[in-house]
């Protein structure tokens, strides 16, 4: 870990992930929307917008050798730095002379790689973190730091979503998405900064990856139901990605990108005040297994139940998102049965050992 106290590595590691929420709130989620909308991306170019971050996680296997061969730290400040320098590709996006196709192929490019270099990223920083942060407090302070993060996260996006609405009657759409991302690459840099500021932690040794160990989850059968929901969710959520749901919200309810970036902003603000208690539990597997298909119900009902209508005459599909997604509920919710008692309680016996080990 060097010279770095555990504590000063963690409560600068807070800092950044607050800073890091700072850096996707200005140039992800709503902000990539309107960027979308301000180079009128046609429906296949926002298909292909929202399927870049799905298409990246098949990195994830190169990804963990990459950390395993070159080291946590070393491998998750280089992706970072690399990923936290990609705004500037935007910045200057509304005044250079290129025709459009041109700029939407920058975009693209652009979601592509930030996309790929976030799994890179992520990837190490989590391997890093658990060699860095001591298991007695591990879930006392992940919590923290998530309840702080989603505050972070949960301003960020308001506050670019206020400032988007505000450029948009004045014609200044394409200065305030330069300013946004331009403030990005400035948060990034902070980011960089405290990354290399953190202690690396204790290295742990680990067996070079083997083929072999790819196979080895599917012989548990709760894991392959686990995977059969989610990728069943996965292929009904891709009827209606994110992308062409944002463009949905902001167009068809007459929300605009404030209203988007509030509905962004529950699930981290309901993150802040779940995340300190919530580590602190007892894991029961039988309440998340049993909610998440009423959840996905719920959902895709209310997707349903969404307006219709559109402001963009000729652009009618931009009513039909919630349509499809909510069409494809089935699927996921037959996949996710409810667990047996018997591995509900076998669940319930391992997570009481995990808080017990932890307490020690």
């Amino acid at each position: 870990m060097g010279t770095v106290p555990v504590r000063s590595s963690l409560r600068i590691s807070t800092w950044e992930g607050i800073a890091a929420e700072l850096v996707g709130a200005c140039v992800t989620g709503g902000v990539l929307t309107a960027w979308a909308l301000y180079l009128d991306l046609s429906p296949f170019l926002i298909g292909m917008l929202g399927a870049l971050p799905f298409a990246a996680q098949l990195a994830q296997l190169p990804c963990a050798w990459v950390t395993h061969v070159r080291g946590s730290k070393r491998t998750a400040v280089a992706a970072l730095r690399a990923s936290r320098s990609l705004p500037l590709l935007l910045a200057a996006l509304p005044f250079v002379p290129l025709p459009l196709a041109a700029k939407q192929i920058v975009l693209l490019v652009f979601a592509g790689l930030w996309a790929l270099l976030g799994v890179a990223g992520n990837n190490a920083w989590t391997t890093w973190m658990a060699a860095l942060v001591p298991p007695a407090v591990r879930g006392r302070y992940f919590g923290l730091r998530t309840a702080f993060c989603a505050a972070g996260s949960a301003l960020g996006s308001l506050g670019a979503g206020l400032v988007l609405d505000a450029a948009r009657p004045r014609g200044t759409a394409g200065g305030m998405l330069c300013a946004l991302s331009v403030a990005s690459f400035v948060f990034g840099v902070v980011t960089l900064e405290l990354l290399q500021r953190q202690g690396e932690g204790r290295a742990v040794p680990l067996p070079r990856p083997q083929l072999r160990d790819f196979s080895r989850a599917w012989s548990d059968r709760r894991v392959r139901r686990a995977l059969a929901f989610h990728a069943a969710w996965a292929a009904a959520s891709g009827l209606a990605t994110p992308a062409f749901y944002n463009i949905h919200l902001v167009g068809t309810p007459h929300a605009g990108s404030s209203a988007q970036a509030l509905r962004s902003a529950i699930r981290p603000s309901v993150r802040t005040v779940r995340a300190p208690g919530s580590s602190m539990r007892r894991a029961r597997a039988a309440a998340p297994i049993r909610s998440a298909p009423l959840a996905r119900k719920s959902n895709c009902a209310a997707c349903a139940c969404a307006p219709k209508s559109t402001v963009w005459p000729g652009k009618a599909w931009t009513s039909a998102p919630p349509a499809m997604e909510a069409t494809a509920v089935a699927a996921p919710a037959a996949v996710a049965k409810p667990a047996s008692w018997n591995e509900r309680a076998s669940t319930d016996e391992t997570a009481r050992g995990s808080e017990k080990d932890a307490s020690d």
